[in-house]
């Protein structure tokens, strides 16, 4: 790779250097296929700057891919709780959000940790500060470097996430005999978007709850909220604790609610006014 890019000005020169060219070899196979990748190769030797912009291009467009491939129910939601979002219904949706509307948005669904939300809109504005080179901004080594290690690194490098669904569990719990996740299915749900889990462990609540279901789907229901409590994130835990409190409005919670509870870490959100302390709950028979 490295001998193929003859930086034609200083500047290249030092970005090649900084072993930009050793970055590009990190994106997954089927990126470095694609022509907008083709275009940053050859661009880079002559002119940093323009690569790096059409870099972080391809980043945003691969993080639309991933908000679809994620599922637009968990986009849609996800966009639901901030208003300075749009809608997102369909794929075209996506693609015609803003480069910063896809950040945010990629964010709110658990796409994209806070850090690295963080990092890639510092790498978005050394895109902007680059559009618009003049006398008084020049784009230094170190500006390319970091937008490329930044869009590589969290972006361009890391494969589309296809979050476990509420039909996975359904299909689960609805055995006949007693079942409980198994361990690839837990470490899928750990990797779900927020959204994702809250819909999951409502839907498992759900059913714990409904006197009209069997009793092995109630109790297969009651031991996956137990197997994938170490997994669900903690604002999925507070949504979901807050759930089951509106659930309850202010009744005392009977033996099925205390096990749903236990299961799933959710007692001490009930210590609250109009409830009796997690330690003194009060439980009907």
């Amino acid at each position: 790779m490295a001998k193929s890019l003859v930086p034609a000005n200083p500047a290249a020169e030092m970005v090649i250097a900084a072993g930009v060219d050793g970055l590009l070899a990190q994106i997954r196979p089927e990126w470095q296929a694609k022509a907008l990748i083709d275009r940053v190769k050859k661009i880079l030797p002559v002119d940093p700057s323009s690569a790096c912009q059409r870099l972080l291009n391809a980043a945003i467009h691969d993080l639309r891919e991933k908000i679809i491939i994620a599922g637009l129910d968990v986009a849609d939601q996800a966009a639901s709780r901030y208003k300075h979002l749009p809608s997102v219904k369909k794929p075209e949706d996506v693609y015609e959000l803003s480069a910063t509307h896809t950040l945010d948005l990629a964010n709110y669904m658990g796409l994209l940790n806070r850090p690295d939300w963080r990092r890639l809109k510092r790498a978005y504005d050394i895109r902007k500060d680059l559009e618009h080179e003049d006398d008084q901004y020049e784009a230094g080594v170190e500006d390319c470097v970091y937008v490329f290690r930044t869009c590589i690194d969290i972006v361009l490098s890391k494969d589309p996430i296809a979050p476990i669904k509420v039909v996975d569990f359904k299909d689960m719990i609805e055995s006949p005999r007693r079942v409980t996740p198994s361990s690839e299915t837990v470490e899928e749900l750990a990797g779900a978007p927020d959204t994702r889990q809250v819909e999951i462990c409502k839907f498992l609540v759900s059913v714990s709850r409904d006197s009209g279901r069997p009793d092995i789907v109630r109790q297969n229901a009651i031991d996956a909220l137990r197997a994938i409590r170490p997994v669900v994130k903690r604002a999925a835990q507070a949504e979901l604790g807050q759930h089951v409190q509106d659930m309850l409005k202010g009744r005392p919670i009977d033996l099925a609610d205390a096990k749903i509870a236990a299961r799933q870490a959710l007692l001490p959100t009930f210590a609250k006014p109009g409830y009796e302390s997690s330690s003194r709950i009060s439980i009907r028979r």
